[in-house]
């Protein structure tokens, strides 16, 4: 469930940033901003999660 809000939390805000700042978005960018969002949530949440940034 953290990484469907990751992701969804993460494009709304690209979004926003083509939207409003007339911003162009690389969808790497994008994918790697999700993947380091849900890692931070899950590892700020969850004592047992054990995983680097780089396995994640």
């Amino acid at each position: 469930q953290v990484v469907w809000f990751a992701t969804i939390w993460t494009i709304w805000l690209f979004r926003n940033e083509v939207v409003f700042k007339h911003d162009n978005v690389e969808a790497e960018k994008v994918v790697e901003t999700m993947k380091f969002k849900s890692w931070i949530w899950l590892s700020s949440k969850l004592g047992s999660f054990r995983y680097s940034v780089h396995e994640w």
